[in-house]
């Protein structure tokens, strides 16, 4: 999946990318085991890259956060979960509201973040 994002994101625009890889769906109500109230999709791939930097648990190849959706988790715990383009959960950040959370995620990336309900 990995090498077609690239060519994809290198070669296509983001409607041809969308079109002709369907990359990316709606997110599933829940994200481990919290329920998704808004999410978000990279439009122009992806938002940023996860590279290792502990040679003892080198990556073969960088992770790509493609997607970030706030959940919330029983008890009312809101987490931004920041996701690949299978919406697994590779990253996440406890935040204190819905509000916090997107501010945080809008700090990651210098794009305009549309945020979508669940």
């Amino acid at each position: 999946m990995l090498n077609n994002l690239w060519f994809a994101k290198n070669w296509l625009s983001y409607p041809q990318l969308i079109h002709s890889l369907d990359i990316m769906d709606k997110p599933p109500f829940e994200l481990d085991a919290a329920r998704v109230l808004c999410w978000t999709i990279c439009p122009t791939g992806y938002f940023y890259e996860i590279k290792s930097s502990n040679p003892n648990f080198p990556l073969e190849e960088p992770i790509f956060i493609t997607a970030m959706a706030i959940c919330e988790y029983d008890g009312g715990h809101i987490y931004l979960l920041k996701c690949n383009s299978q919406w697994d959960v590779e990253q996440d950040s406890v935040c204190n509201s819905i509000e916090e959370a997107k501010s945080k995620a809008q700090q990651m990336t210098s794009q305009k973040l549309v945020w979508e309900d669940s």
